[in-house]
């Protein structure tokens, strides 16, 4: 971890290292192809997911105000409901859409706290959240080789994600 800063006029720098665990569940139902139009199948589906990421305490070497930073846990649970839709082009090849109402049930992540060495303790705020956005993407998917890839243009009115992001998925058939 490096931290910038001003001091005296300067750009200083203190640097440290930790140790981070992350662990995460998710619980995902679907209703395939509950609703068939033609050669487009919509699937329906909710999900819940959890992340806890618990970052190590550690203790910056260098610059003129280095920080000795304590542990700190974030955790968040987000739930899912939205709509797949796949269009049959031809047998090998697919037009794919998603559409998502997103919801992040905390509000805010967990503060910072630690000792700026020498001179006071401090603690920060956690940060706000935003709770609700929608997210949607589009994209194709196609036989190729022994099995599918895919690519999907994504993008979100909110929340965690970056607001567009392109995604390429192979998936090799057994």
């Amino acid at each position: 971890m490096d931290r910038g800063y001003r001091n005296a006029g300067d750009i200083v720098r203190s640097s440290g290292e930790t140790d981070v665990t992350i662990i995460g569940s998710k619980l995902r139902f679907d209703w395939l192809n509950a609703l068939t139009l033609g050669s487009t199948a919509f699937t329906p589906y909710t999900s819940v997911s959890h992340v806890e990421a618990k970052f190590d305490g550690y203790t910056e070497t260098g610059g003129g105000f280095p920080v000795r930073w304590n542990d700190r846990t974030e955790r968040t649970t987000t739930g899912r409901v939205g709509t797949d839709a796949v269009h049959t082009l031809s047998p090998t090849v697919s037009l794919l859409a998603r559409l998502e109402g997103v919801h992040r049930f905390d509000d805010k992540s967990d503060g910072a706290r630690g000792e700026l060495l020498g001179l006071s303790t401090f603690e920060l705020p956690g940060q706000a959240y935003r709770q609700n956005w929608v997210r949607s993407a589009v994209g194709v998917e196609a036989a190729l080789g022994g099995g599918v890839g895919s690519v999907m243009l994504n993008g979100t009115s909110e929340g965690g994600d970056a607001d567009y992001w392109l995604a390429l998925n192979y998936k090799w058939l057994l």
